[in-house]
């Protein structure tokens, strides 16, 4: 069983994640953020297997939680799930150490195979939706 995070500020998103990580049969969702701080404390009690995280949330930006979870746990692969498409974007999450990149216009197939393949350590950037 993979265990996920899903680090997202708005709740009806990580409620469809949630939905979408269960009805895997392979996956559950282990901890659940809405904020950078609290990704990074979930992370630390709960140990997941992937953390799949929105670069657009309050306090600290999706990328400062990427940069400071691969800080604190290095072997911990990240999935950014964002709205947002921009090439500068996946640079950056790369950069930050993200291992994958889809973004929320991805059908929900999409987003169990890039957990699974990110969970491998497969790199995946989907910024088309398709």
């Amino acid at each position: 069983m993979i265990r996920v995070l899903l680090a997202d500020d708005h709740v009806i998103v990580r409620e469809g994640l949630r939905r979408i990580v269960e009805e895997s049969g392979d996956m559950e969702v282990a901890a659940e953020a809405s904020h950078g701080k609290e990704a990074i404390g979930q992370v630390q009690k709960h140990s997941p297997d992937v953390a799949v995280i929105d670069l657009s949330m309050p306090g600290m930006d999706g990328l400062e939680v990427i940069r400071q979870l691969k800080s604190l746990y290095p072997a911990l692969p990240v999935l950014v799930f964002t709205m947002h498409e921009e090439e500068q974007y996946v640079v950056r999450a790369i950069e930050a150490g993200a291992i994958g990149y889809i973004t929320k216009r991805s059908a929900s197939e999409q987003l169990v195979v890039a957990i699974r393949k990110v969970k491998r350590r497969k790199e995946i950037f989907n910024t088309l939706g398709s």
